[in-house]
């Protein structure tokens, strides 16, 4: 789905918005954390859903995500 700037009325007070955008560091949703963090200036209703929607995803998937193996060369 394509978010719009203007699209939805503004949140009232956008703090809520901000830290919850700011505290989602996983890996594997970086791509769609940078979608959300474009609408940091002003965000609206319909952004903090988008974000309540990535944080439903982070707590029915705890044991997901990218796996980077520790290989020495020796």
């Amino acid at each position: 789905m394509k978010y719009q700037r203007d699209e939805g009325e503004l949140l009232l007070d956008p703090f809520l918005y901000r830290q919850l955008v700011g505290s989602l560091t996983r890996p594997d949703i970086s791509y769609i954390v940078h979608l959300v963090s474009k609408f940091m200036q002003s965000p609206r209703h319909l952004h903090l859903a988008a974000v309540r929607r990535i944080v439903r995803y982070l707590i029915r998937s705890p044991t997901r995500g990218l796996f980077f193996s520790y290989t020495i060369y020796s």
